[in-house]
């Protein structure tokens, strides 16, 4: 893959990313969603089933819960998912996603390229976030 990312980066800015993580993260705050549960009727008696096409947010701070708005459809999650994990691999200093979207567990650090260093307000990205040079 990195010889590809390295040819078409030619042309233009290439993000390749797998898609790990990007179904199952919210959008918004990077915690754990799960699959929607709602009750039904199958053959006379009321069940609890999943709904593949609905993921449900579950952190219990979540903004949206005060307005009871915490399911979303699973493929356009997972789609802006990947087009933010692509994105933080374009902006970072080392091509590496941000660390919900990484295989390590246990990196939480993101290096952000040095060119966009200067243009980032210090209220949207708190310091001690990003690396020092």
């Amino acid at each position: 893959m990195k010889k590809i990312q390295e040819q078409h980066r030619i042309y233009g800015y290439v993000g390749i990313t797998n898609e790990y993580n990007t179904s199952k993260t919210c959008l918004f705050c990077f915690s754990r969603v799960v699959l929607h549960r709602t009750c039904q009727t199958i053959d006379g008696r009321k069940q609890v089933v999943c709904l593949n096409g609905v993921i449900e947010y579950i952190h219990p701070q979540y903004p949206a819960r005060r307005i009871n708005h915490t399911t979303r459809e699973r493929d356009a999650n997972a789609a802006a998912n990947i087009a933010l994990s692509e994105a933080s691999v374009i902006l970072a200093a080392d091509c590496q996603p941000l660390p919900p979207f990484r295989h390590d567990a246990n990196h939480t650090r993101y290096n952000l390229a040095n060119e966009l260093l200067s243009v980032v307000t210090p209220e949207l990205v708190p310091r001690d976030s990003i690396r020092d040079e």
